[in-house]
């Protein structure tokens, strides 16, 4: 498992999830989230973010999911 691979990943499913709910990235500072680090959760680039456990759950939050659900990529390996 690849740290760089898995926040790529996870980035693109919660911009997936952002979008889906109709949410800018600059909305996520209504919950907490600087746009500055919110873009780099959404694309991680060369220098992946390490992303705490709080800052998932106010992702999930915002997003009216579970934290479970930010992790449902499409294409999991099985």
């Amino acid at each position: 498992m690849n740290f760089e691979n898995e926040a790529k990943r996870l980035g693109k499913r919660i911009q997936e999830l952002r979008k889906k709910r109709g949410l800018r990235k600059e909305d996520m500072e209504e919950f907490g989230i600087s746009y500055k680090y919110y873009q780099r959760i959404e694309s991680p680039g060369s220098y992946p973010v390490n992303i705490t456990l709080k800052t998932l759950l106010k992702i999930a939050h915002a997003l009216e999911v579970e934290v479970s659900d930010l992790f449902d990529f499409e294409d999991k390996k099985k």
